[in-house]
């Protein structure tokens, strides 16, 4: 991190609000919840095709979204979405390329790293938020 990635107002980028669980809902367990800020990926934009090239899925119940609030994503966790919508991730990748250049590294990944992850559309019975 650096005095760019600090000045650079990335929290209007990521409009959108929701929530990322590290486990699916069963009776009896309660997973934490971990607020998440996201914007959704255009399916149609080269970034898109360049991270998920070899997955191909004309569904309507898939969707990406793009964050860079670092909670620990794993396949298999549960994120919803501010509509309310409960998705289960599929792919998660780093795209390494939105983090400048020269930036100062604390730990193994920088500040300015954004994760774009696969979801899977999932029955929401519960109505979690």
């Amino acid at each position: 991190m650096d005095i760019r990635d600090i000045l650079n107002p990335t929290k209007s980028k990521f409009t959108f609000t929701g929530s990322y669980y590290d486990e699916e809902f069963e009776e009896g367990k309660h997973p934490v919840r971990k607020a998440i800020r996201y914007k959704f990926e255009n399916p149609h934009s080269t970034t898109y095709r360049t991270l998920f090239s070899t997955v191909q899925s004309f569904d309507s119940t898939t969707t990406a979204i793009r964050t860079n609030t670092n909670v620990g994503f794993k396949p298999g966790g549960c994120v919803v979405l501010q509509s309310g919508e409960m998705y289960v991730i599929e792919d998660i990748v780093k795209d390494y390329n939105t983090a400048p250049q020269q930036v100062f590294r604390l730990g193994n990944c920088s500040a300015g790293i954004e994760y774009v992850l696969r979801l899977v559309k999932r029955d929401n019975p519960w109505g979690v938020k």
